[in-house]
């Protein structure tokens, strides 16, 4: 974990080195820090940690109410006086690293999202695909008629079915065909532009647009020493898992996060300093859902299956399933806006439709 220093725009050496899922107690000292230094920051860390810990499994955020949303991230840290150098340069960059947004946005979050994602997290280790997310789309993909350059426009229920229009980007055909059910796996904009009945419900939740680059643009990785390095190396060598480097790096507003891979290849997530562009191999632009108090009742409302009234307007509340549409994502849940979420959300599904959901089954 590092910083961006304000007088050059440079990146500056690590401050915080962590070795996640092996819990490593005390965490790894960074070269540039002498060992008092390192001590004394390391018993802060630790009294910061462990007070924030504690608040997360014993004093619960404050409940949404007839009056008032619910509690946001910002005014639960202010209650619970953590301290604001912790904050700013520890909590703020791992979980915004995390919910691949800007500080402030973060701290619009409900308190809820954070706590409960502390407390699931808690010393729990960190999993990732063997092979890549690629294997997983594969397998999910293998037995599916995909189709291709095709843009929906529109979904329309239509008696028992589902209509659902779309043109073809290549020979500008616009196509239309019935379905029994439609599953909406898309953000809540582009939801709200192509499904009539939730245009203006999905308008509150806000949504961002960020990047992610594939390059080889080793400029933009903070200096770590060779020790550091073999020891990674060693690390890796002794593991049947090979170590994943993540740098996350952050100056006052935003946090980006660089995942070093084999072969010297670096993906930067949502970056905030410049990338030679001659190194550059792939950019995906990203769509990013965010969580406010107010979009988290939202997104309750519709996935509690009951019809609810709104005030003021006393507008009937779309719920999930409602004319054989469902919706489904990673924002589908009551959680921060992450893979869990697309899992929730597509056994909530399968649930509705009475499809098998193979792990429960076996269980």
């Amino acid at each position: 974990m590092s910083t961006v220093s304000i007088n050059d725009g440079k990146k500056m050496s690590p401050h915080f080195i962590h070795s996640s899922s092996n819990h490593q107690v005390p965490p790894i000292r960074p070269e540039d820090c002498g060992y008092v230094e390192w001590i004394l920051r390391t018993l802060y860390l630790a009294v910061c940690y462990f007070w924030f810990t504690a608040c997360c499994f014993f004093l619960n955020p404050r409940p949404a109410t007839v009056s008032n949303e619910g509690e946001s991230l910002r005014q639960y840290l202010d209650r619970i006086r953590l301290p604001r150098y912790f904050s700013k340069n520890y909590l703020l960059p791992l979980m915004s690293s995390v919910a691949t947004c800007s500080h402030d946005e973060l701290l619009e979050f409900p308190a809820i999202d954070a706590v409960d994602y502390a407390r699931r997290t808690y010393r729990q280790p960190h999993y990732t695909v063997i092979g890549g997310v690629q294997n997983v789309q594969t397998k999910i993909a293998s037995k599916q008629s995909v189709t291709f350059s095709a843009m929906v426009t529109g979904a329309k229920s239509v008696g028992s079915k589902v209509q659902v229009t779309w043109t073809n980007l290549k020979s500008k055909e616009v196509h239309s065909r019935l379905f029994d059910h439609v599953v909406l796996a898309v953000p809540p904009n582009v939801v709200s532009a192509i499904y009539e009945p939730l245009r203006d419900v999905l308008s509150s939740i806000p949504v961002i647009h960020g990047e992610s680059v594939i390059h080889r643009d080793r400029s933009t990785v903070p200096r770590y020493g060779q020790s550091l390095r073999s020891r990674f190396s060693t690390k890796a060598q002794q593991s049947l898992d090979p170590t994943q480097i993540l740098h996350i790096c952050s100056n006052s507003f935003a946090t980006e996060s660089i995942h070093e891979h084999p072969d010297s290849v670096l993906v930067t997530s949502f970056p905030i300093t410049p990338i030679d562009p001659a190194k550059v191999i792939h950019r995906a632009r990203l769509t990013r859902v965010l969580r406010t108090p107010k979009s988290r009742k939202v997104v309750n409302q519709i996935f509690s299956g009951k019809f609810e009234f709104a005030s003021p307007e006393k507008a009937k509340i779309w719920h999930n399933g409602v004319g054989n549409v469902w919706l489904a994502g990673a924002w589908c849940w009551d959680g921060m806006v992450l893979l869990e979420g697309c899992v929730v959300s597509a056994m909530r599904v399968a649930a509705g439709l009475d499809v098998d959901i193979p792990w429960l089954t076996r269980k």
